[in-house]
């Protein structure tokens, strides 16, 4: 076990995976005011990370604590995290680690310009792999707090704890990374890399029934049971393989939050059927998720060349261009942007099947976005 160790203290949920159904409490002001926060999707696994978040006044002083680093460093690596939260009892648990995290000084963003409302931030990421949440029931290690057992010993008014001082690395930091090496127990987070995807596919007693292994796929698509479709679907795939199939196959993966496996389906099916609207939507979407501008530019402009205008087509089509649109405004490329607005403009001319009142709205706020924006940098500059 690495040396660098750093406690977290966060808000005390169940699966950190949102707030639904999984009200955070004890978070402090921030979470009282507005009821979430950075941390509440701490264990979900995007994509093969998990994104944590703990939230302090200013920066993490990285050079003050971790030998080596300078104030130039802008993160750290191979820290062992260790999260701690208090439940409705007062108690502060440990309830998770992160193994092997990268801490970075300053919060990072994760915008998403296919879904603003998604966005997020964090300021330390891992492997999901390398994380592991402890079930509400299974949250029996104490970490105290310093105004009850004293200096040092604990918990300070920071939401960071670095047991730096001569009894905690004696008595504590020890027996915490025991436990954490010695940990036996149950785990609550889900991580797909770890899922014994070949065992629940042979758990099933219709294996050889392609019609009934698609036909459930679809049912838990759905339902939005995305990994029971995956499941369904991998099985089906071993007898046969139609494109519909992998469509959903590609759509699951995308839901489930493997975007890298999504992108690669959804290559295969352009390679297979050429280029569909429903592709490139999907292809569009899954790079932005990963925060690959560039790929998720050269899509949307694929997008916006469609050479169809169903009534579908022409809803993803200005669905493309607002994404273009904030794109460039989110990299201060404000020629791009006004060149966006202009053909989008020229476009709803072309197409009547918006209404004129949908249309206005749109370029409104696009409109205001950019006269604000301009401003907001010209008076920085």
């Amino acid at each position: 076990m690495k040396n660098k160790i750093m406690f977290c203290n966060i808000a005390w949920m169940k699966n950190y995976l949102g707030t639904k159904n999984d009200p955070p409490i004890n978070g402090g002001q921030h979470i009282k005011d507005v009821g979430s926060g950075g941390e509440v999707y701490s264990f979900l696994d995007d994509n093969g990370k998990c994104h944590g978040f703990v939230r302090i006044h200013g920066n993490i002083a990285l050079e003050k604590h971790f030998k080596g680093v300078t104030s130039k460093d802008q993160y750290v690596d191979d820290v062992l995290v260790v999260w701690v939260a208090t439940n409705e009892k007062k108690e502060t648990r440990i309830v998770g680690w992160y193994k092997n995290a990268r801490v970075y000084r300053t919060d990072k963003d994760l915008n998403f310009f296919v879904n603003s409302q998604e966005s997020s931030y964090y300021n330390i990421v891992a492997d999901a792999r390398d994380c592991d949440l402890i079930p509400e029931d299974s949250r029996t290690f104490p970490i105290h707090r310093a105004r009850e057992v004293g200096r040092g010993m604990g918990f300070g008014q920071s939401n960071i704890w670095y047991a730096e001082s001569e009894f905690a690395r004696e008595n504590i930091v020890p027996r915490v990374l025991e436990y954490i090496e010695d940990y036996k127990g149950p785990y609550a987070n889900f991580i797909y890399d770890l899922w014994n995807l070949e065992k629940d596919i042979e758990d099933i007693e219709f294996l050889n029934d392609f019609q009934k292994l698609y036909e459930e796929g679809v049912k838990n698509y759905n339902q939005r049971n995305y990994y029971d479709a995956i499941v369904y679907f991998k099985a089906a795939q071993r007898i046969n393989e139609p494109i519909e199939m992998l469509a959903k196959l590609a759509e699951s993966l995308f839901y489930a939050l493997r975007y890298d496996k999504a992108i690669s389906l959804f290559n295969r099916l352009i390679d297979i059927e050429g280029e569909t609207i429903n592709s490139l939507i999907f292809l569009m979407s899954s790079y932005d998720y990963i925060e690959d501008r560039e790929k998720t530019i050269e899509y949307a402009n694929k997008i916006v060349s469609f050479p169809t205008d169903s009534a579908d087509d022409i809803e993803h089509k200005i669905f493309a261009y607002c994404v273009l649109f904030d794109i460039y405004i989110y990299k201060n490329k404000f020629k791009k942007a006004e060149k966006t607005l202009s053909d989008l403009e020229d476009y709803f001319k072309g197409v009547a099947k918006n209404s004129q009142e949908d249309i206005n709205e749109t370029i409104y706020r696009m409109k205001e976005n950019l006269r604000q924006v301009n401003k907001a940098y010209l008076g920085h500059n």
